[in-house]
């Protein structure tokens, strides 16, 4: 019995030790789409890909998270958030109320339902401020979209300029460009 107690004992550290290494996912975010009927109304996502990248001259953040297909953590993404975000700001509320600078979308990439929805309104609370290579942000998201549908969750994005960067100007363009084109800012080029 002693031996099987010191096996049990030393197992329960390797799950700590695994557990607090990197084993949580960099994002979890509930996706309701109330137009939807059935498993696609009320969707659990999430991921291991969650970045972000700096202001650069414009004073504007930019977060990427990319979600596969509900129930997996990584894989190809199936939903795409993007959000630009004034650097500096702990609470960023976005909409009629909020910056004019706050924008994002959300992108269904594949699917009967596949297509991009902006941000209407809602709030990212922000914490973190260490322009570091691999720093990250911790992000709490409640967000509404053009579409009716709303994302309530909490990031962990880790500073990634090649990924965000990647993304605005070869995977999504024209999506970014008109984005930004709310705004009256240009799209930030990556950082030196």
């Amino acid at each position: 019995m002693k031996s099987s107690c010191r096996l049990l004992g030393g197992g329960a550290v390797i799950l700590v030790a695994l557990a607090t290494a990197g084993c949580e996912p960099a994002g979890r975010m509930n996706l309701l789409q109330p137009r939807l009927a059935g498993w696609q109304r009320d969707l659990r996502l999430e991921t291991d890909h969650a970045h972000w990248a700096g202001a650069g001259t414009q004073g504007i953040e930019r977060i990427l998270v990319e979600f596969p297909l509900p129930g997996a953590r990584t894989g190809r993404p199936t939903y795409v958030l993007y959000l630009r975000l004034p650097a500096g700001t702990e609470t960023v509320k976005i909409g009629p109320e909020g910056s004019p600078l706050a924008v994002g979308f959300l992108i269904q990439t594949r699917g009967e339902y596949a297509g991009l929805a902006r941000v209407t309104g809602g709030t990212v609370v922000v914490r973190g401020d260490s322009q570091a290579a691999g720093a990250r942000r911790t992000l709490e998201l409640d967000l509404s979209f053009e579409d009716g549908s709303r994302s309530v969750g909490q990031l962990i994005a880790t500073r990634d300029e090649y990924a965000v960067s990647r993304f605005e100007q070869k995977d999504r363009p024209a999506d970014v460009a008109a984005l930004v084109a709310q705004t009256g800012k240009t799209a930030s080029q990556p950082e030196p």
